[in-house]
């Protein structure tokens, strides 16, 4: 030790030990710390899981209102497709074309009750006089 200045005059070693109750105590401090660790990876668990629900839900949602909008605008272009129909039947519609309807579906069997609207409906027929 000369080489480094340094001079010793004595050298003193002494058996430390700890009380039992002092080692406990370092002991149940070391225990408390891993309890809180664990206790704050618990709690991150759980604010993730809370967040996936959170993602999942939104998703769901997302979904839902993408399929209503779908199905709201397959109605609308179904009502505008109906629309157009209709209106090319009615341009096309003539009374020669009704009175061809109605004999198609006539049964053949004349009504048993009429009015004096019922032979120009049926025939285009001028309706009889009255008496």
């Amino acid at each position: 030790m000369r080489t480094y200045d340094v001079i010793v005059d004595g050298v003193n070693i002494t058996n430390f030990n700890f009380s039992d109750a002092y080692e406990q105590a370092i002991e149940n401090k070391q225990i408390a710390q891993q309890n809180a660790l664990e206790e704050q990876y618990k709690l991150q668990q759980v604010q993730v899981s809370a967040q996936q629900q959170v993602v999942q839900a939104n998703a769901q949602a997302d979904a839902a209102v993408a399929i209503a909008q779908g199905q709201a605008k397959a109605t609308i272009l179904q009502a505008q497709a109906d629309a157009q129909a209709y209106a090319l039947k009615q341009k096309s519609l003539t009374p020669e074309l009704i009175e061809l309807a109605l004999i198609s579906k006539w049964n053949g069997v004349m009504p048993t009750y009429a009015n004096s609207a019922l032979p120009n409906a049926l025939f285009n027929a001028a309706p009889a006089p009255a008496p």
